[in-house]
């Protein structure tokens, strides 16, 4: 099983963020997920205001309850008739 560390790429270079791993000075095998784009803070500030909104919109709407799901998803999925078809 690998073991995950968490760490932060700066000048081609990983900088250990926590726990670090016990290694030796000979060349480690490595596999690295970027789980983050470069975004600056204004950016982030921005797109965290938009989705705090839709939220916000999609918590005023009325409640609808769904009495019969499986007939909800059958009229959701409902096709539309084909040409030339019977």
């Amino acid at each position: 099983m690998l073991t995950s560390y968490k760490a932060i790429l700066q000048d081609n270079q990983l900088v250990w963020v926590g726990k670090q791993p016990e290694l030796s000075s000979a060349p480690v095998e490595v596999y690295v997920t970027v789980v983050g784009g470069l975004v600056n803070e204004a950016e982030q500030r921005e797109r965290t205001a938009l989705m705090m909104a839709a939220l916000r919109q999609l918590a005023e709407l009325p409640e609808r309850s769904i009495v019969n799901p499986m007939a909800w998803e059958r009229e959701m999925r409902r096709d539309r008739e084909l040409p030339y078809r019977s």
